[in-house]
């Protein structure tokens, strides 16, 4: 994260494209991106969520933790009870990764859940 905050935005597109590519071959660019550096913000230098007074904070964990198409959501922000911990972060990635596991499996015989290779991934 420190790396990619050093290069442009246009560098940081073209990584990231490359990774996704290597998994996905048929991905095609996106039309617009946003590349933030929360890390090098002189008043911020990276971020957690928080409940504000007024809003239902589990419910807009809830709208972040839905799928858009084929993009899983994950983070601290996503996990409910557990914002604002790496225990969060770590425990919405799981669950990210759980789902995307069962769209894959649906889609693939070689791995289905329950499998020890899927066992094996949801262990990690």
């Amino acid at each position: 994260a420190r790396y990619m905050e050093t290069q442009t935005d246009e560098e940081v597109q073209s990584d990231m494209m490359a990774k996704l590519k290597a998994m996905f071959p048929s991905i095609t660019p996106p039309d617009r991106y946003i590349i933030t550096r929360w890390g090098s913000e002189d008043n911020v230098r990276g971020t957690y969520s928080f409940k504000i007074i007024g809003r239902d904070f589990n419910n807009d964990s809830r709208l972040l933790q839905k799928t858009v198409e084929n993009v899983w959501f994950a983070g601290e922000a996503t996990i409910g009870f557990w914002y604002g911990t790496v225990n969060g972060a770590f425990d919405s990635g799981r669950v990210a990764a759980a789902g995307m596991l069962e769209v894959l499996s649906a889609s693939s015989p070689v791995m289905t859940l329950g499998s020890p290779a899927a066992d094996e991934l949801q262990t990690r």
